[in-house]
């Protein structure tokens, strides 16, 4: 297969593998070799063989599902190579064994984190205000809180137990009335008693009298 602008498709390989693993285009590393005696089986159909180096996260069997059905849409698009003639390599790369800038991937990673770390006095303040909000949210909401069944059936319970004291009191208020008058009825009888008997024994001293008076 010969590629005539080798360029224009290198461009459009790094656009579309920037898409796919969504990152910018100056994350991509792309590398094109055109061999001639590359065959796959025994036909001279053109075929391919891709090899994408990336970090341990970025490779894994969802993830390469993804990638791959993605890959060669883009270079059958790209090359107009049936994605039966492709083979795609995934080859993990340790961020300590990836490195540009100076520096690996490892390195990079623990200067985002101190930067992160310095960065985060500021946002520290604004969770404590953020806390201290939500904590006055939640007593406002509380206090002003709707009854709930639980509470409303514990206060009726409570209720019916202050309902019932008055009536235990009206009933040993019945029992002291009750004795009360108990006790002042032998009394109203014993005067009427008395006052009967004065009754009866009045006209026998007049009668004994009446007939000394006639002797």
């Amino acid at each position: 297969m010969q590629v005539k602008d080798e360029e224009a498709v290198i461009s459009r390989i790094t656009t579309r593998m920037a898409q796919i693993y969504q990152r910018s285009e100056s994350f991509m590393f792309v590398s094109m070799q055109v061999i001639p005696s590359l065959r796959f089986g025994n036909s001279t159909v053109p075929a391919y063989s891709m090899k994408v180096f990336a970090l341990p996260y970025l490779i894994a069997p969802i993830t390469n599902l993804r990638s791959t059905i993605l890959i060669q849409a883009a270079l059958h698009d790209i090359l107009h190579i049936q994605p039966s003639r492709g083979i795609i390599l995934y080859i993990p790369v340790a961020e300590e064994n990836m490195a540009t800038n100076n520096t690996t991937m490892m390195g990079e990673v623990a200067r985002l984190q101190s930067d992160t770390h310095g960065c985060g006095r500021e946002s520290g303040i604004f969770k404590s205000l953020s806390r201290s909000l939500s904590r006055r949210k939640k007593s406002s909401s509380g206090a002003s809180a709707p009854l709930s069944v639980a509470t409303t059936s514990s206060w009726a319970a409570r209720s019916d137990v202050h309902e019932a004291k008055p009536a235990a009191i009206s009933e040993s208020e019945g029992t002291n009335t009750s004795a009360d008058e108990g006790s002042v009825r032998p009394r109203q009888s014993r005067t009427l008693r008395l006052f009967g008997s004065r009754r009866l024994t009045e006209p026998s001293e007049h009668s004994n009298a009446g007939s000394g008076i006639g002797c």
